[in-house]
């Protein structure tokens, strides 16, 4: 769990997201030990968002257990850290 103070952002700082969710759907599976989340999200890039940007998903404490891109596997072309998920060159 974060500890340190979050960061303050302004109304001023907002923009149009880069990519666009049409579909989501999350599998959430609940144990004393462990929680384990499967998401599936259709997303694609917006007109209004900025162009040639990665993908970036937020979490927390997450564990990544593997991706897929239109049900294939990928393969070192993303990054993955505690705090959240990069897909460098997602498909335009």
């Amino acid at each position: 769990m974060r500890t340190e103070d979050p960061q303050i952002i302004r109304l001023v700082d907002y923009r149009p997201p880069d990519f666009l969710i049409d579909r989501m759907s999350l599998d959430i599976k609940l144990d004393l030990k462990k929680t384990r989340a499967i998401s599936r999200l259709s997303l694609r890039p917006n007109p209004a968002g900025r162009a040639d940007v990665p993908l970036v998903l937020d979490g927390d404490e997450l564990v990544l257990l593997g991706v897929k891109l239109d049900g294939e596997p990928l393969q070192e072309c993303y990054s993955v850290t505690a705090d959240g998920f990069t897909l460098a060159a997602p498909p335009r």
